[in-house]
């Protein structure tokens, strides 16, 4: 399992892979604790949100949508979550410097 872990002063977000869950991206709102519930959650199982979601940038939550309405269509019963919709998701709360991470840590071994 790959997992990175970065942050601003709004957003924590967690970009990796696993055997369980392939690609995932991960979302928290500042400050977080490592017991909260993510406000984001897209991997292969899904696309899965908290309450806390109709409080982020209108962006994130039109990217949430998009991708859960792709999820819904895919023919594939676990779609993988793209590099790119992940790079969407971190550019939107606020991190535009983390493009050749997220590839960086998507490319890399598990």
């Amino acid at each position: 399992m790959s997992r990175e872990e970065f942050e601003n002063s709004d957003y924590m977000v967690a970009v990796g892979v696993d055997r369980a869950t392939s690609a995932f991206v991960q979302v928290w709102k500042q400050p977080h604790m490592e017991r909260d519930e993510p406000l984001l959650v897209v991997d292969s199982m899904g696309v899965r949100t908290s309450k806390g979601i109709s409080k982020t940038p209108a962006g994130l939550r039109d990217i949430v949508e998009e991708t859960r309405r792709r999820f819904t269509a895919s023919r594939i019963s676990h779609p993988n979550v793209d590099a790119e919709t992940i790079v969407r998701i971190v550019e939107s709360v606020g991190f535009s410097d983390l493009d050749r991470d997220v590839y960086r840590i998507l490319d890399g071994p598990m």
